[in-house]
């Protein structure tokens, strides 16, 4: 089961615990629709929860919204929880109440979504659902681009989405075509070789083909040329058409072009999925030493 656009708010049991990354949800055939919406699909101890018939007969949607919370219901089910799948469902609460739950959900699907093929990921068992891969640290490794992208942005606070495609997306036509966005806003990242050293180049697709006497000016070089694929995956560590947009750790010369829409599309580290973000992030989140205009 891919993981949608946006997790439904409805999904929040009132407990605190993401219905969507329920395994009986992860992997029915007919997956339930969450605490709050109706009991088809739902296993036994969830129809009969006391949890949730104590809050609907106090009139609460939410368990953290009662006076008495956590109670002893609360506090069971959240021993529980931490000893068998390390998650705080009181924690989850109490960002719910601070953050607001739109917020709260967007956090949840960014975390519970495979950075392998886009999947949902099982709260108890971190098996993702689609590609039935182990997700953990360890099985990715902290190099992993999918992994450290996640982590760059959410440190930085930077909103994201990965998005995930059967087949590489070579050209910035069809990025155009597939995402159903102007040709302006897919924006491929190119390594530059200069007299000065390797440079990421980040180039709008409407523009066509790179001005490199234009490079070369706004960089102070006397020669540029793009890399070669050995000395572009010796340079980044990534192989040519998998260049992503931020954290390949070169100084950076980015095209403004790209600043005239809300979002772009380029690379991720991984040929298969694709990063949407708000310009801004490339300045953000790269050392940007000259821009085209």
């Amino acid at each position: 089961m891919k993981m949608p656009d946006k997790i439904e708010n409805s999904m929040l049991a009132p407990c605190g615990i993401n219905c969507k990354t329920c395994y009986k949800h992860c992997y029915s055939k007919k997956p339930c629709s969450g605490c709050l919406v109706n009991d088809i699909g739902k296993p036994e101890h969830c129809r009969k929860c006391k949890r949730k018939e104590c809050a609907e007969a106090n009139g609460y949607t939410y368990c953290y919204e009662c006076e008495k919370f956590p109670c002893k219901l609360i506090k069971s089910l959240e021993k529980s929880y931490n000893d068998r799948y390390g998650i705080s469902i009181v924690a989850n609460s109490i960002k719910v109440k601070e953050q607001g739950l739109d917020a709260f959900m967007e956090k949840e699907r960014i975390k519970w979504t495979c950075p392998l093929c886009g999947g949902i990921i099982s709260q108890h068992d971190m098996e993702c659902s689609e590609c039935k891969e182990k997700i953990t640290v360890a099985k990715l490794g902290n190099s992993h681009p999918l992994y450290q992208a996640q982590k760059l942005f959410q440190e930085n606070n930077v909103p994201f989405e990965l998005i995930y495609h059967d087949n590489p997306i070579r050209t910035a036509q069809e990025g155009s075509r597939y995402f159903g966005i102007a040709i302006g806003q897919t924006a491929p990242t190119l390594i530059i070789k200069t007299d000065k050293g390797f440079f990421a180049l980040i180039v709008s697709g409407d523009r066509g083909h790179v001005d490199f006497d234009e490079v070369a000016s706004a960089l102070g070089c006397s020669k540029v040329k793009l890399a070669g694929a050995r000395e572009v995956e010796k340079a980044t560590g990534y192989s040519i058409g998998s260049i992503p947009m931020v954290g390949h750790n070169l100084p950076c010369v980015i095209d403004r072009r790209l600043f005239q829409y809300p979002n772009i599309y380029g690379g991720s580290g991984t040929a298969t999925c694709t990063l949407k973000i708000n310009p801004s992030a490339l300045e953000k989140l790269n050392k940007i030493v000259a821009t085209l205009e």
